[in-house]
């Protein structure tokens, strides 16, 4: 509650400002794909059989720094590109199930939420 509400004076809600959702739930669904891609590099990278049980990047030092790292920028670069589609997906789902405003042709929200 705020102290508009405590105190009996109207607002104008037009004044304040509407929340993102569209924008909001993209950053929510491009982050969702990336951690989705990211486990699914991991977990081939997992099974991928290097011989005499060494990884990607071998057993020394560093070995799991540099497989965090190339899992990151893998899964980063399969997501940014878009050839997985999986946060088109959900925007597409978000869009059907009333939770996000439709795009418009113009790339913009529409007005109807």
């Amino acid at each position: 509650m705020n102290i508009s509400d405590s105190l009996g004076i109207k607002t104008n809600n037009a004044l304040e400002p509407k929340p993102n959702l569209r924008g909001n739930a993209k950053q929510t669904a491009d982050q969702f794909e990336a951690l989705f891609v990211q486990s699914m590099v991991e977990g081939m990278r997992k099974s991928a059989d290097m011989g005499q049980g060494q990884g990607l990047f071998g057993d020394g030092p560093g070995a799991d720094t540099y497989t965090q790292w190339f899992d990151n920028f893998m899964s980063e670069h399969l997501a940014d590109n878009g050839s997985i589609g999986l946060s088109d997906t959900l925007m597409k789902e978000f869009e059907r199930a009333g939770q996000i405003p439709a795009e418009d042709k113009a790339g913009e929200e529409s007005e109807e939420s």
